[in-house]
């Protein structure tokens, strides 16, 4: 199965017919994206952000699909792994779920540096990503 975007997304958000795209609407400030998959000890993802811009990647722990309020999630249920300006180039993420010093974490790769999130053992997370404003787009794939 191929990875995409849930549909449930901020109204700032673009999605391309697979769902596999996101792009910034530039009617207002933002936009926030989420995986339709949640990250599971298989899943490894690759974020390709292109275009100008800035955005901010991470993870959530909670079910996208159950989010009524955009702006609320994101001063509340995300937390960010990176903060990312692109300009005029591509910007590559490897995420994958792995264990550091026996704990469960999530990691995130990207111009050789690495950083883990730790979380619970039974926590369900998903991959977000904010576009907090600028032309970026977004390309969601399996790694």
């Amino acid at each position: 199965m191929d990875v995409q975007f849930s549909s449930h997304c901020g109204e700032n958000v673009e999605l391309s017919n697979k769902n596999n795209k996101a792009s910034w609407r530039h009617r207002f400030s933002g936009g926030i994206a989420f995986s339709a998959q949640q990250l599971t000890n298989t899943t490894k993802l690759k974020l390709d952000l292109t275009g100008t811009g800035h955005a901010y990647i991470g993870i959530i722990t909670r079910d996208p699909t159950s989010i009524t309020d955009m702006r609320e999630t994101l001063s509340r249920d995300v937390l960010v792994a990176k903060e990312i300006r692109v300009h005029k180039r591509l910007t590559p993420f490897n995420m994958f779920a792995s264990t550091k010093e026996e704990r469960r974490c999530i990691v995130f790769e990207c111009n050789g540096e690495t950083q883990f999130m730790n979380i619970e053992s039974y926590t369900d997370v998903w991959l977000f990503i904010y576009i907090k404003f600028g032309g970026v787009i977004a390309l969601l794939r399996k790694f």
